[in-house]
């Protein structure tokens, strides 16, 4: 399972596997509400793009969190 599959706030216990966002789900709903904020942003008719924008800047945001050893 890659890093952005995984779960964002779920546990794992002896008996139950806590099923919830996955991080890529997670950060492309905070991209979400990001572009949602500046309506300068986007047209009024184009809610694909904000969809496409949020989950590029989710799979970006994973992306460099796997590449960089620094953390």
């Amino acid at each position: 399972m890659s890093n952005k599959n995984k779960n964002a706030f779920g546990y794992i216990s002896n008996y139950v596997e806590s099923k919830g966002l996955t991080k890529r789900e997670y950060f492309a709903g905070l991209a979400m509400q990001g572009i949602l904020s500046n309506h300068s942003l986007i047209d009024a008719d184009d809610w694909e793009w904000v969809a496409k924008n949020a989950i590029k800047q989710a799979d970006d945001l994973l992306t460099q969190l796997e590449n960089d050893t620094n953390i």
